[in-house]
């Protein structure tokens, strides 16, 4: 077992207490700053006594300043997890009320709690929000504060000083009982107290339709019946209604996309939109000159339709790509994949048409190295404050740290770029060993146990060029009414041959 510190990272505390997505919010975040629980601190994923029972609350007025008014159905929550415990933890369970108290300065008693999350054996994640889906979702009245009870049973095979979470100062906040006897501690009335509670996050719903009861004003949300859809948040678009969304300005964004059969969807001008997930049409798209964004999914985004559907600019920024996976499209300004690193499946299903007003292309297709980190800790918890910063040509990448035994993470460099890697180091440093990989598995270097601080190693990305795209395109070229003896003098697609060069061809009846 880790020698036991008494140790809480006390960094930067701002002054913002609640955190809300988007006005309106169904996901939302309730205490900021970076403080943590101490390694042997009792808390919904500490492990330094085998077993626990905590309860806390959280009052409908941080709910309401979060972005979040009115009944609602309270679906999944997740705890900010910065150090996983070592073992998992057994007949881990969830119960939620609710409550006229503001805090646990007593007890909430043992009835008249529904248990959202029955018992299971919780393999808990760091480095952010770690989500559990409730097996019996809640319905908040949108009135009462919620109150909260996690309990589990002794785990095996031994209690260990692992497991932290983010935590806000609050007042007789967090209540708690811990010892390491065995059997479920569920019950049991927890009766000590710290003045902090962990910092959380509700998801109550995960799709906003579209009403259109105010305008067809996208960004109007009362236009929506859970507000503006954002990343975390699916946008549907049912028929039957007078007004459809128009997408008037920038900044449009969802994580899903479904624009039922009888319905439509404006992008007005050059404007764009943000797809985190999947794209699927089965009404109507009105592109005009805009584009459509598909991001961050990390299977690769989906493109669904029932038939034929026109696109203006299409542009993959998603390292995992993307694939047609029904229905075609029409494509008539320009194909995007220079900044993707998956691959583009079109399914044989893309064709790109040039008209009297422009021609249809591909972007150029430049393209990035992969480099995959492999961080290990020794004892098996993840490191404990320790980081990596890669460095691409002099601008912070980002920041990578281990997460449990192994936590492998893939970036991507521009051909030709400086690539720098730095370490900074955490506590038990000496558990702490990472390795650095090119696309093709090569080592390209290696430290630790112990790594040196600062930047430690430099080089020049170099790598081979990358198709990223399969499946045929069909190109669609534009040649005026009535033009004869016009002939093939280059070809966007491979194949071409001597012969089209030497292939006449009128236009006249089309």
């Amino acid at each position: 077992m880790k020698i036991e510190k008494k140790m809480r990272f006390l960094l930067i505390m701002f002054s913002i207490t609640f955190a809300s997505i988007n006005s309106n919010a169904q996901v939302i975040q309730l205490g900021s700053g970076t403080s943590t629980t101490d390694y042997n601190e009792p808390s919904p994923v500490n492990i330094n006594k085998k077993r626990t029972v905590c309860q806390f609350v959280y009052t409908a007025a941080e709910i309401n300043t979060a972005g979040l008014s009115g009944s609602n159905i309270l679906n999944q929550m997740g705890f900010y997890v910065t150090n996983q415990p070592l073992y998992d933890i057994p007949n881990y369970t969830i119960k939620l009320k609710h409550t006229s108290a503001n805090n646990v300065n007593n007890a909430l008693g043992t009835t008249g709690w529904t248990t959202v999350k029955n018992a299971f054996s919780y393999s808990v994640t760091a480095g952010g929000y770690d989500m559990i889906v409730f097996d019996t979702p809640f319905t908040w009245d949108g009135t009462q504060n919620i109150g909260v009870e996690i309990c589990w049973s002794d785990v095996q095979p031994s209690r260990d000083p692992t497991g932290q979470c983010r935590i806000y100062t609050t007042n007789k906040g967090f209540r708690y009982k811990t010892d390491n006897n065995t059997g479920s501690f569920c019950g049991t009335v927890p009766n000590e107290k710290n003045n902090d509670k962990p910092q959380i996050q509700f998801i109550f719903k995960t799709t906003s339709t579209w009403n259109g009861s105010v305008s067809t004003d996208w960004f109007d949300s009362d236009n929506w019946d859970a507000g503006v859809p954002y990343y975390e948040l699916d946008a549907t678009i049912p028929s039957g209604l007078t007004n459809y969304p128009n997408i008037n300005n920038s900044g449009a964004e969802c994580k899903n996309l479904n624009i039922n059969s009888g319905a439509s969807l404006t992008l007005d001008g050059s404007n764009s939109i943000d797809i985190y997930s999947d794209w699927t049409n089965n009404g109507t798209f009105i592109s005009n000159i805009g584009t459509v964004v598909l991001k961050g999914s990390s299977s690769g985004n989906n493109i669904y339709g029932a038939n034929n559907q026109s696109l203006y600019n299409l542009t993959i920024d998603n390292v995992n790509g993307a694939t047609i996976s029904s229905g075609s499209i029409d494509l008539t300004g320009t194909l995007d994949i220079s900044i993707a690193t998956g691959n583009f499946n079109t399914n044989n299903s893309l064709t790109i048409i040039s008209d009297a007003s422009g021609t249809g292309r591909i972007d150029e297709l430049t393209f990035k190295c992969k480099y995959t980190l492999d961080m290990t800790d020794t004892w098996g918890d993840g490191w404990n404050g320790a980081y990596v910063t890669v460095w691409i040509d002099g601008v912070a990448y980002a920041d990578y740290m281990g997460f449990g035994p192994s936590t492998q993470e893939d970036f991507y460099a521009s051909n030709g770029s400086t690539v720098e890697i730095e370490y900074t180091d955490g506590d038990w440093n000496n558990e702490n060993i990472y390795e650095l990989f090119d696309g093709d598995g090569n080592s390209l270097f290696i430290d630790g146990t112990s790594p040196a601080n600062g930047i430690v190693f430099t080089t020049t990305s170099n790598c081979n060029f990358f198709n990223p795209i399969s499946g045929e395109i069909t190109m669609q070229r534009y040649i005026n009414a009535g033009a004869t003896h016009w002939r093939f003098l280059t070809s966007a697609v491979s194949g071409a041959t001597l012969a089209d060069l030497n292939d006449d061809f009128i236009t006249s009846g089309f």
